[in-house]
């Protein structure tokens, strides 16, 4: 790691002679807000970025206040910049993945399978080192003080002022300072991603309808694969005799790397998700457009059927005892090794959970969401046991380091479940509810539409009519008129005093999004009146008018 420092500032040096003006690689796979490049060379020209853009090695990228960019490497790194960053692309395509971090908040997902060499994201105070790692950066613009959080897998962070090399494994966080003071602390990693979100889920929000088969072809041909090197890997470990602690650590780094493209995979197929909920909204009434979009559904629960299904093989092979050196000589007992087992069999099933409604959101009911939290609530049952377990094997040998780690783990699954439990909690929509909104919405549509053939009719046949005739069916009109706008407004204030209630949720439930659609559906239904309900409201006045005046 201290040579990768040298050999990283030889190469910036030799790199703006040699490769200025070489495409790097790296595009833009989301633009929000306003974000700018320049030419390193070129301080002052900075101009705006465009989603299709080439982005030349030595470019910087650079986002403003409310905005965010995610880029995407030739090496399948992807880099989400939050908003007042900047960073430098530093390497050609064909290198292990080198981006300088100017100022600001970056966080990076290491996938490709690497066998030598690391992902390197240099700050101002310090170097980060990573493989098959989703990792956070943050250096400040004066460059007092540089921050790494590990949120998957490990790193190597170099400081440059003492050429010290600190490992960060997951949940741990290194602060930098600029005379090369550093401080180690834990983070809450479930936290971390939650400041995250925001910008994480503009992945695949770029895709346009027409590119849903290529993309998901595409990602379920890269993950299978993927899933096969791995396999091919596993079975070959499986087999040996022993396993070098180098090896297996190399193995587990594959299959994290492997779980973080899953990971933004299911994020991409939520976007894709959303998309074609939008487009099937919008397009009601063509059939062949819904054909299509039936067609792409089918492809998009293939492709997420195999993820889960990749997904569950790859924590399977994580959990294998490989026959490591470390292992055949440690002294673990059969009680601490089920233990352990049992363990990671409950963070399994609330891992399944976490997918399931990451992956599914609104289409859960809220009997869903009541079941999923009586299961996280006997889950944390069970590992307050296993906990128990775990405490009297320390209190029978002190040593067993093994039993240790593994109590530190019952205690990060106990928090990680918690704070699903927490998010799991919802707002129960009575379906009585459910029916009135229904029930307001047949209302509406029949009141606007006996509304229309007055209006209709008033034009056509009684605008020579005598006064008296047209008063009379002013008012009926003005009587359907008032009608409908009632049954609009106490609709929108059922819906509203609802919804409220339901704002400090997570997630929402079928039912939560069923009312939502129905209450969009009510407004867009009083909303296509447009410029007739104007024109109504003006006739009103004149109707009322005309009344008085024939009243007196």
């Amino acid at each position: 790691m201290k040579k990768s420092l040298l050999i990283t500032l030889l190469f910036s040096i030799l790199l703006g002679e040699v490769c200025l003006g070489q495409d790097s690689g790296t595009r833009f796979s989301s633009i929000s807000g306003e974000v700018n490049v320049r030419p390193d060379e070129k301080a002052d020209e900075w101009q705006p970025a465009d989603i299709k853009m080439v982005l030349k090695i030595l470019y910087h990228v650079k986002t403003s206040e409310d905005s965010s960019a995610i880029l995407s490497f030739s090496d399948l790194t992807t880099f989400i910049l939050k908003d007042e960053s900047e960073v430098v692309l530093t390497t050609p395509p064909e290198k292990d993945s080198k981006i300088k971090l100017v100022a600001g908040n970056v966080w990076v997902n290491a996938k490709k399978m690497f066998k030598n060499g690391t992902i390197e994201i240099e700050m101002n105070q310090s170097i980060a080192g990573i493989k098959g790692t989703n990792i956070t950066c943050k250096s400040n613009r004066d460059g007092s003080e540089d921050r790494i959080q590990v949120l998957r897998g490990f790193a190597e962070v170099l400081i440059k002022e003492t050429q010290e090399v600190v490992p960060l494994k997951e949940g741990e966080e290194l602060i930098v300072k600029k005379d090369g003071k550093s401080e180690k602390l834990e983070i809450d990693v479930e936290a971390v991603k939650e400041s995250w979100k925001d910008e994480i889920s503009k992945m695949g929000e770029t895709i346009e309808l027409n590119e849903i088969p290529e993309t998901l072809h595409n990602i379920m041909t890269a993950e299978a694969e993927s899933f096969k090197g791995i396999q091919e890997e596993f079975k070959e470990l499986s087999a040996a005799e022993t396993v070098s602690e180098e090896g297996g650590k190399e193995f587990k780094a594959h299959v994290e790397r492997f779980e973080g493209a899953l990971m933004e995979d299911q994020i991409i197929f939520l976007t894709i998700q959303q998309k074609l909920d939008r487009a099937t909204t919008q397009s009601q009434t063509d059939s062949a457009i819904l054909t299509q979009i039936a067609e792409f559904q089918k492809q998009l629960s293939s492709a997420k059927s195999q993820s889960s299904s990749f997904q569950s093989e790859a924590a399977k092979m994580l959990k294998e005892d490989l026959k490591t050196s470390k292992a055949i000589s440690s002294d673990e007992t059969q009680e601490t090794e089920q233990l352990a087992e049992n363990v990671e069999t409950v963070w399994s099933d609330a891992e399944f959970i976490l997918r399931e409604v990451e992956g599914n959101s609104t289409s859960l009911s809220q009997d869903w969401f009541k079941d999923a939290a009586d299961k996280c609530n006997s889950l944390l049952e069970v590992l307050d046991r296993l906990s128990a377990q775990a405490q009297d094997i320390l209190a029978k040998d002190s040593s067993n380091q093994y039993a240790r780690d593994l109590l530190q783990k019952i205690g990060k699954y106990q928090t990680q479940i918690s704070n699903l439990l927490k998010s799991l909690g919802v707002v129960t929509i009575d379906s009585n509810l459910l029916a009135d909104m229904q029930d307001s919405e047949s209302l509406i549509a029949d009141s606007i539409q006996n509304l229309q053939t007055e209006v209709n009719s008033y034009h056509s046949s009684l605008s020579n009519s005598e006064a008296e005739i047209r008063l009379k069916a002013s008012l009926s009109i003005l009587n359907n008129f008032q009608k409908a706008r009632r049954q609009f407004i106490n609709s929108q204030r059922l819906y509203d005093s609802v919804i409220k209630t339901t704002s400090g949720q997570k997630y929402k439930t079928a039912e939560q999004e069923e009312l939502t659609n129905i209450s969009e559906r009510i407004n867009d239904s009083f909303q296509q009146l447009g410029i007739t309900a104007e024109e109504l409201q003006t006739r009103v006045t004149e109707l009322e008018d005309q009344l008085n005046t024939y009243l007196k």
